[in-house]
């Protein structure tokens, strides 16, 4: 069965402080939804939820586009590398005027201006969820061809809505594009778009990135992307089948050995069953699907360290680490813990001191560490 998130009430505004809707739609933008109305068959608003397959997705984001050609002149490209060209359309079209003069070549000209405005002036947004889905739809249909981005709807989807920027839930970073289309028509200014795809790649260890209509949905989406063998085996270690479970796992990491969050949840799994060889091929793939990540490196170098051999591997493994991000300190911890175990005992007590003078929330485990290497 399809999962449908339950009802979660009348779709909440998270708009700026003080902004309110028009009196009434500008004529301009009246127009364009009328046009959006007109190609897609959907209506303006009042309608408990928007579309959510993919095939009208696409063809809302295309009638977003020829509205715009057809009625400002303005070529929005999909395959153009370049997201703030829906910055730049919007300043121009939707924001609220008083706003709307504040911007110069889709720059902000007159931030002292702007600020004082939002602060004291209720800025007025379009009444009209046909255009906040509609954008969201052109906005997410760029984030999958320029930002390895993929749909992952489920009713019901409210396209007036607002969610925290690329949220991370384990292995997951899921973005609502309705989202970002609500917030920037309510503040063009500081929630442009291009910041925001510009830091995604930092924030995203395994793609693709999520595109979603609530991020609630991170559990389903998840299951989605794993596939359903994962649910299968989980099934049969609860039922004590362990052997055929990791054989089954076993062969599906065969067959999608670039599926990091297949690979991420079987290494869990290899982990809470002590199944280490499991553990170290899944986590030795994830190295090679992301190899610029300090997450994943740093937990092969765990999985190394306890291979017959692989102890200065890891060693290398985490220094090389802390010359990437000396920020990631759980990989410090380890490397004190390699270090002491390689019988490199001053060099993890350098290590060692060092979380406890740095890091309050790995001190504990440091001293421990380190009262042992003065034994």
């Amino acid at each position: 069965m399809a999962y449908v998130r339950g009802d979660e009430g009348p779709a909440e505004v998270f708009y700026q402080s003080g902004a309110s809707s028009y009196d009434e739609t500008p004529a301009g933008i009246r127009r364009f939804v009328g046009s959006l109305e007109s190609q897609t068959r959907l209506p303006r608003r009042g309608v408990p939820t928007w579309p959510t397959d993919v095939e009208t997705v696409r063809a809302t984001a295309a009638a977003f586009a020829t509205a715009a050609r057809n009625l400002f002149f303005e070529e929005l490209d999909l395959d153009r590398d370049d997201i703030g060209q829906m910055d730049r359309f919007a300043q121009e079209h939707f924001v609220d005027p008083r706003v709307r003069k504040l911007f110069r070549n889709g720059e902000l000209d007159d931030a002292e201006t702007y600020g004082e405005m939002v602060e004291t002036q209720a800025v007025r947004v379009p009444d009209e969820p046909l255009l906040n889905y509609a954008m969201g739809c052109w906005i997410g249909e760029w984030l999958v061809r320029h930002a390895d981005a993929r749909w992952f709807l489920f009713a019901p989807l409210k396209p007036v809505q607002s969610f925290p920027d690329a949220l991370r839930t384990g292995t997951l970073t899921a973005l609502s594009p309705f989202s970002l289309a609500t917030k920037l028509l309510a503040d063009p200014a500081g929630e442009a778009l291009p910041p925001k795809v510009a830091v995604l790649p930092a924030d995203t260890i395994f793609t693709p990135v999520a595109l979603c209509a609530s991020v609630s949905d991170s559990e389903h989406i998840l299951a989605e992307m794993v596939g359903p063998a994962m649910r299968k085996a989980t099934a049969m270690l609860q039922r004590g089948e362990t052997d055929a479970a990791f054989d089954l796992l076993a062969d599906e990491v065969d067959r999608q050995p670039t599926n990091g969050h297949l690979l991420h949840q079987v290494a869990m799994l290899g982990w809470e069953h002590e199944e280490l060889a499991i553990v170290h091929e899944a986590t030795r793939l994830q190295r090679e699907v992301a190899p610029e990540s300090v997450e994943v490196a740093h937990n092969f170098a765990a999985i190394e360290s306890m291979r017959e051999g692989g102890l200065e591997g890891a060693i290398a493994i985490l220094e090389e680490i802390l010359e990437r991000d000396a920020t990631y300190t759980r990989a410090r911890l380890t490397l004190a813990s390699c270090l002491h175990e390689a019988g490199r005992f001053d060099e993890a007590r350098v290590h060692a001191q060092w979380l406890i003078d740095h890091d309050p929330e790995l001190s504990g485990p440091a001293r421990e560490l380190l009262s042992e290497l003065q034994r």
